[in-house]
């Protein structure tokens, strides 16, 4: 799998104005990380199911000082959060691990 890509484009296509159209925020079918209302949406796609899980709660509240945080620079107040947050992906990385060995038979 590449990790880069190739884009091949014209002078013209670079200096023209963009066709990209902005979704508007009072569109009702935004599946976005914010809400219309301005809040995190904990059920975006695009947070992959971290808000949820055994650790989902310790995400949410790193990831919500970090989205409230007018710290400069931006989540710099977050640190000790996001090192619970991590401290818990890793204990329950290692409890699976334990359980999915648990799981394993070994026949002679």
């Amino acid at each position: 799998m590449n990790k880069d890509y190739l884009i091949f484009t014209t002078t013209e296509e670079l200096t023209s104005p963009s066709q990209v159209e902005k979704i508007s925020p009072d569109t009702e079918d935004i599946d976005g990380i914010i809400t219309p209302e301005g809040d995190i949406n904990w059920e975006c796609p695009c947070l992959n199911g971290m808000a949820d899980g055994p650790c989902g709660e310790t995400f949410k509240t790193a990831f919500s000082c970090f989205f409230y945080s007018e710290a400069d620079p931006k989540g710099s107040d977050c640190v000790e959060q996001f090192k619970l947050f991590s401290q818990c992906t890793v204990e329950s990385s290692e409890s699976n691990d334990i359980k999915a060995n648990n799981d394993i038979k070994i026949v002679h």
